[in-house]
């Protein structure tokens, strides 16, 4: 997958999908996309950009047009509870805004 430093998404113009991706109980990531092309947000150290609340990463996102964010966290109800691998993904998306 492409890299991007979240220091450059605020140049890039419209970013039309963005997804803050709940990667443990209190630690977020973020992916975008632009331009059709699908990256992974870094820091300014190239590591994944990683932060504890969505709060922290709204107030990193002021001053980018974003068309489209949300966030994802992919369940684990499934297994918790016995049941079988499914083909298609059981995230839970939640639509949200920068306000």
């Amino acid at each position: 997958m492409l890299k991007i430093s979240i220091n450059r998404l605020a140049d890039i113009g419209l970013i039309a999908d963005l997804e803050i991706l709940s990667i443990d109980c209190a630690l977020y990531t973020v992916r975008v996309v632009i331009q059709g092309q699908q990256y992974r947000v870094v820091n300014k150290h190239d590591k994944p950009y990683v932060k504890n609340s969505v709060e922290h990463i709204k107030k990193d996102l002021q001053g980018c047009q974003i068309a489209n964010i949300a966030l994802v966290h992919q369940s684990a109800f499934d297994e918790m509870v016995g049941q079988p691998d499914r083909e298609a993904s059981n995230a839970i998306r939640v639509p949200l805004s920068l306000n």
